[in-house]
């Protein structure tokens, strides 16, 4: 903790020697855009992990770039991105719907709270073929965004069902500094799925019963593509993660290939490129 523009003195100890490092604190802004990169000639990738401030801006930023480097398809990876603002995910899905288009709604008991929320602006590219990358952890605007374009025919979604949080909060204040996390209504895409998942106990090798698909409402997409609510994105093509086995859990959570990697570079002054490594018997 500090005032931003002060400095501290820092030990950090590598492979064993210390080093002194002075640092000036500062206000962190995460790039919500980790990693962009063409993938093939025509093919650009965009990691994108998070729905912060910044966020349409990157993507676009990533998006007008690619294409400088003559991408005419695009990948969206949205794996693991737990979701934020919800202007964002609109702003985003605005780069490739056109303008006035619904992009998600919420109702609630009461109608102050609930909306509809449409695209603010003319895309930036309504022809680019989009595949939209989900899994279990993409949730809340990962889900917006990725239901959205599933709903209005402009993705392929591929992946694992996504997370299911289709839950609108609001903070209230209460009593000696505490808050009460109050939910007040729910997203809906815009064929009119909630993606709220109806039950999470199973989601970790439980055994009790699962909603039965009988339980989950039918809608359809744009061009009348049968899609179902319940149980947040269903993707369009599945691509099941394989499963780790209990040694390589065991082995991430030790941090030893981690430590590995740090011995190996500090004993080795040139290492090779991947595509030329080998172990040798030291």
């Amino acid at each position: 903790m500090g005032v931003p523009g002060t400095t501290v003195n820092l030990v950090i100890s590598r492979n064993g020697i210390q080093k002194n490092f002075t640092i000036t604190r500062e206000k962190i802004l995460v790039d919500p855009v980790p990693h962009y990169q063409m993938i093939s000639e025509q093919i650009g990738y965009i990691a994108f992990d998070r729905f912060n401030n910044k966020a349409s801006s990157s993507v676009k930023n990533a998006f007008v770039e690619l294409k400088t480097q003559g991408m005419s398809k695009l990948i969206l990876d949205l794996r693991g991105n737990p979701g934020g603002l919800l202007n964002e995910a609109i702003d985003i899905t605005n780069f490739f719907v056109p303008k006035n288009e619904v992009v998600v709604s919420t109702k609630a008991k009461l109608k102050k709270w609930s909306e509809v929320y449409r695209t603010r602006y003319e895309p930036i590219d309504l022809d680019i073929p989009v595949v939209v990358l989900i899994d279990g952890r993409s949730a809340s605007a990962s889900e917006i965004v990725a239901g959205s374009l599933q709903d209005l025919d402009r993705a392929v979604i591929v992946g694992e069902r996504s997370f299911g949080k289709g839950l609108v909060q609001r903070y209230r204040n209460l009593t000696y500094g505490t808050k009460l996390k109050l939910t007040i209504s729910k997203y809906y895409t815009p064929s009119g799925r909630n993606i709220q998942e109806l039950d999470y106990t199973h989601r970790n090798g439980s055994d009790i019963p699962k909603f039965s698909d009988e339980t989950r409402n039918a809608f359809e997409t744009k061009n009348g593509r049968v899609v179902y609510d319940g149980g947040g994105i269903q993707p369009d093509v599945n691509v099941k993660k394989t499963k780790e086995t209990k040694a390589t859990k065991a082995l991430m959570k030790s941090d030893a290939i981690f430590s590995f990697a740090n011995a190996f570079y500090y004993k080795n002054e040139q290492i090779a490129p991947p595509e030329e490594f080998v172990l040798g018997e030291k």
